[in-house]
């Protein structure tokens, strides 16, 4: 474990942040130049596009090492906050059964320190490595040998996980999340080597679909004057509760619908201060005690947000 926190405390320390990639990223590396979602850092060695080998088209990266003291050498990715979802790359292992030098695919986490990481060690010839979430090198049970090999590296709100060639090397339960990526070659000064990537997959994780369950009788008709209680529960699309006391929802405006009109929006009371709505644990959901003072007869809208998605949302009532 000291090794991969060395080597995670290096990365940090040199990152230079990029713009937020909020959508999935590939890469096969057929272009004539290195992308540029990538930063290239090379320090007694080279990244270069080679038509050397390759696992789809023409070309890979190629990530070169030569002697002189400690070699780094990487392309990276800095995203803008730590990010959940799937990373993986094929690796053309050139060396099996003579360690050489640290090679493969790397995530970081800024934030908690976590490092992620299936790679070839400079202390091990024979077995593949992985390592992260708290979990130190330790070596799978999948033997090193000469082609192409596909890593990948996983975090979810439940599990960190690691796999090699479609079997899973080892995981970790627990909140994991990554903000740099990196195709890295590391170690200090011994034997040189040369290893290819290619195809390089970012994934996010997808985000389930927020909406606004009603817990009340939409129907119903209110006295002008009066309160309206407003519950609802905040829902996936399939209606699974995301409701928690952590989550803000607020109350934005009321809307006629017949002809749009803005109403006055009023709470009864100081039950929901700032519009926002009041979480309650009974409900698993929330309240807003909406007051219909001032409007006319009518169907309405009463519009709100959620905590973290751009998104209106809108819940009907009616006064009479």
């Amino acid at each position: 474990m000291k090794r991969l926190l060395q080597i995670c405390a290096f990365l940090v320390a040199s990152a230079v942040a990029q713009p937020a990639v909020c959508q999935p990223f590939a890469d096969n590396f057929e272009a004539p130049t290195i992308d540029p979602f990538w930063s290239v850092f090379q320090q007694l060695g080279s990244v270069q596009l080679s038509t050397d080998q390759s696992q789809s088209g023409a070309q890979s990266v190629k990530l070169s090492a030569i002697s002189g003291g400690q070699r780094n050498i990487w392309l990276s990715h800095t995203f803008a906050q730590p990010t959940k979802g799937t990373l993986s790359v094929w690796f053309y292992d050139t060396t099996p059964g003579s360690p050489t030098v640290y090679s493969g695919l790397y995530a970081f986490n800024s934030v908690t320190g976590h490092g992620y990481a299936v790679n070839v060690a400079d202390w091990s010839g024979s077995n593949y490595i992985w390592s992260g979430a708290g979990v130190g090198e330790t070596p799978t049970s999948i033997s090193r040998s000469a082609g192409w090999h596909h890593f990948v590296l996983k975090t979810t709100a439940t599990e960190y996980e690691a796999s090699i060639d479609g079997i899973v090397v080892g995981s970790v339960a627990g909140d994991f999340a990554f903000d740099s990526v990196y195709l890295l070659m590391q170690g200090p000064n011994g034997p040189n080597a040369s290893f290819y990537l290619d195809d390089f997959l970012f994934q996010p994780l997808s985000q389930p679909t927020v909406g606004v369950c009603a817990l009340y009788d939409t129907s119903k008709a209110h006295r002008r004057n009066s309160t309206v209680p407003i519950k609802i529960q905040v829902c996936d699309s399939d209606g699974v509760n995301l409701s928690s006391a952590d989550l803000t929802v607020q109350a934005i405006e009321v809307v006629r619908v017949s002809d749009q009109t803005t109403g006055v929006l009023e709470d009864s009371g100081n039950a929901n201060p700032d519009s926002n709505f009041r979480y309650s644990d009974d409900l698993q959901g929330y309240i807003f005690n909406l007051s219909t003072k001032g409007l006319t007869a009518g169907s309405y809208e009463l519009r709100l947000t959620v905590a973290g998605d751009s998104t209106v949302h809108s819940v009907p009532f009616q006064v009479r």
